[in-house]
């Protein structure tokens, strides 16, 4: 099922999501940030404008964005 999802302001400057295991970069899926570095080590701690994280499951691809708003980058932490 695909849905937008709207987040609103908030105080908290932290977002994260949690892909699905089969989508993950451990079962054949990607993770790739705007300097075209990729998975966990390529990404790690590093500041980036978006991060895409994506794998096939059956005949589609799916997968999550985070874009960091206009002053704010986002770093993939563990």
């Amino acid at each position: 099922m695909l849905m937008d999802v709207a987040i609103a302001k908030t105080n908290h400057s932290l977002f994260s999501g949690r892909m699905d295991p089969s989508l993950s970069v451990d079962f054949g899926g990607t993770m790739i940030d705007a300097d075209g570095a990729q998975g966990e080590k390529g990404t790690y701690g590093k500041p980036s404008p978006w991060i895409d994280c994506f794998g096939k499951r059956g005949d589609k691809i799916e997968g999550m964005a985070n874009i960091a708003g206009e002053f704010k980058k986002f770093v993939a932490e563990k």
